[in-house]
């Protein structure tokens, strides 16, 4: 046997190391190198948990009721403190809905003062148009009066509408139960009565300015209004008017209307059931909601 088969015959060394894939890394050997007293101590430095203890101490009733003590006013507290808050807001709206219901009331003041100022101009014009009630209307001047009179007075007319902006919106959202005060609230309301009153007699006024203006159309030429061969820069030429149409009994239903008419509207504008009296009442209501609300 040669030498080198006498090598391999006597198998591995016992002193020699196994090499295997494992501990050829550097890294890993010093890994499994680690000393039983660095593990020991990775060990004793782990936290150790423990469990809760679930046996609960027995509580008296004393603790019982003052936990339902502070439970009681911790509500309590927490409702009133909304209730304190809910009233301020509703305050708040309060005030905000007076402070626009005077403002309202203010321009139905300013309102009424036109309305009245035309009115009674237009009854002055009224007074003198009945005064040629009984004219001959063959004749040229007496039929230019009954013209003028009726360009004058039978276009137009003045009709109260009140700023209810504040009042549709208490209606309709509920706000009158935001007003705390009830005088307040039954004067708001008495106002309110007082407009659609108003109302009334100023459809009664409207019907007997319709009634006038139907008679009329059937008694003047109103084309002669158009023709500035009779009527240039808002008066009349020389220029002879036509004739009145229909029979004298047409004309006399006329003045009869126009009668009925004035007093409707005399009354419309003067009495202290309406265009007046409302103004007074609005002055003095005005007043006492800045009184009662503290508004400058």
């Amino acid at each position: 046997m040669s030498e080198e088969e006498n090598i391999k015959s006597e198998g591995p060394l016992l002193n020699s190391p196994q090499i295997t894939p494992e501990s050829s890394n550097p890294s890993q050997v010093k890994v499994e190198e680690l000393s039983e007293s660095d593990q020991q101590s990775s060990i004793e430095n782990m936290e150790v948990h423990h469990h809760p203890d679930l046996h609960h101490k027995k509580k008296h009733l004393k603790e019982y009721f003052l936990e339902f003590l502070m439970i009681f006013l911790a509500v309590t507290l927490g409702f009133i403190a909304e209730n304190i808050r809910e009233h301020i807001g509703e305050k708040q709206k309060e005030e905000e809905y007076i402070k626009s219901f005077i403002a309202n009331v203010k321009d139905d003041t300013a309102q009424i003062t036109d309305i009245t100022e035309f009115s009674n101009k237009e009854i002055r014009g009224l007074d003198s148009f009945l005064l040629i009630s009984r004219e001959d209307f063959t004749n040229p001047g007496a039929r230019q009066l009954f013209y003028y009179f009726s360009e004058k007075l039978f276009f137009s007319e003045a009709l109260f509408k009140s700023n209810d902006a504040t009042l549709v919106q208490l209606r309709n959202s509920g706000g009158f139960r935001l007003i705390q005060k009830d005088h307040v609230a039954d004067s708001i309301a008495l106002y309110d009565a007082r407009i659609n009153f108003i109302y009334d007699q100023g459809s009664y006024y409207n019907t007997y300015y319709k009634e006038v203006r139907e008679l009329m159309d059937e008694i003047i030429d109103l084309s002669v209004f158009r023709d500035t061969s009779f009527y240039k820069n808002h008066s009349f030429t020389k220029k002879l008017l036509p004739l009145l149409r229909n029979e004298n009994e047409k004309i006399r239903t006329f003045f009869n209307k126009v009668a009925q008419y004035r007093i409707a509207a005399y009354y419309y504008c003067n009495s202290p059931n309406y265009l007046r009296g409302q103004q007074e009442f609005a002055s003095r209501l005005i007043i006492f909601l800045k009184k009662e609300y503290e508004i400058e």
